[in-house]
């Protein structure tokens, strides 16, 4: 570190960790500078050792780091974030299936859970806003109710290490792949013909040599910047044909080709040649979720792709017309008195 001993703090750099004597490693207790630390290093320390109102406090002198700041800002807003939507959540809505606990559906769910046996691990990177919304037209929850998925958020800092070392264990047993649509993403079929036998198509033998299959579950903007977040030497893999015909939607999608994060789950396993004996009790844990959304929520099922301008403009016009029609047949039988009279 420039001919100076490990452990001594330059000359003007400020460090807010002398409060209550904390030290920036914890309870390593290294002397170390704020300046020379990685981000997440510190991040993850301060989120050990500090309070919520010693946070509040060094998030304020912090901003003297600049443009860092904006990561330490990241990290400690998704920390409150979780923890003031939890308070909120755990008292009407389920843990597990984060439907409300009147519709709750963990039972049927463990039920289906027992007749899927995949033989590869199956990651769920789920963006930390997910997480603590607990949205009922969520559909990734699933995964780790079905298939046993590990969950690691972003924006978790903790959740994010061990997921990169979950993701170098992987990648040295037989390999992974992540589901995401990118410009260099490979299709299903591309990605097989690495695992092809000899004079075979190579279906259900990328499964067998068991490698990890990784989820990306957000928004699209999210989901483009977990991406990035995942090391660049694990495959892309797009669905070559993604459908929206086979399962109804619980959300409205501007583009066509969009499908929800268990419908994506479903659609590879397919393409990866997994048995239809395992894909089709995962369909029908996706169809109870969807029929129990609608049940909560009292609404038409959602089958038509549009987006919301247009959808709006076609439910504008339907009104229109059925007030265009009603105002006739009331105008009719006074054009018929009318008509009477001057008889």
């Amino acid at each position: 570190m420039d001919g100076k001993p490990e452990g001594t703090t330059p000359p003007g750099t400020k460090t807010p960790f002398l409060e209550k004597g904390i030290t920036p490693c914890g309870a390593h207790g290294e002397n170390l500078a704020l300046e020379t630390l990685g981000v997440k290093n510190v991040a993850r320390r301060i989120m050990c050792v500090l309070d919520h109102q010693t946070i509040c406090t060094l998030m304020r002198v912090c901003k003297s780091l600049g443009n860092r700041f904006k990561e330490y800002k990241f990290y400690i807003g998704a920390a409150r974030f979780l923890k003031g939507r939890e308070k909120h959540t755990a008292k009407i809505k389920c843990s597990r299936c984060w439907l409300t606990k009147r519709y709750c559906a963990c039972a049927s769910l463990d039920q289906i859970s027992k007749k899927i046996h995949l033989d590869f691990e199956v990651i769920l990177f789920i963006h930390y806003r997910e997480v603590a919304r607990k949205m009922a037209s969520n559909t990734a929850r699933l995964l780790p109710i079905c298939v046993g998925a590990r969950v690691y958020i972003y924006g978790d800092i903790h959740s994010e290490d061990n997921m990169l070392e979950d993701i170098r264990k992987m990648m040295r047993r037989g390999g992974a792949l992540v589901l995401f649509p990118s410009d260099d993403s490979l299709t299903s079929q591309q990605f097989l013909n690495k695992y092809s036998k000899k004079g075979g198509d190579g279906k259900n033998q990328a499964t067998k040599n068991g490698i990890g299959l990784i989820i990306i579950d957000g928004t699209w903007n999210n989901a483009r910047r977990m991406n990035t977040f995942i090391p660049g030497c694990v495959p892309r893999v797009k669905l070559s044909t993604p459908s929206r015909a086979k399962f109804r939607n619980m959300r409205k999608h501007s583009e066509k080709g969009r499908v929800s994060t268990m419908s994506a789950f479903i659609h590879l396993l397919e393409e990866l040649g997994v048995r239809e004996e395992l894909t089709c009790p995962l369909g029908d844990a996706l169809n109870l979720i969807i029929e129990k959304y609608y049940s909560q929520s009292h609404k038409p099922v959602c089958e038509v792709v549009n987006s919301r301008k247009k959808f709006a403009k076609r439910a504008k016009d339907r009104t229109k017309a059925e007030g265009g029609e009603q105002k006739s047949s009331e105008m009719e039988p006074e054009r018929d008195k009318k008509r009477s009279r001057v008889t």
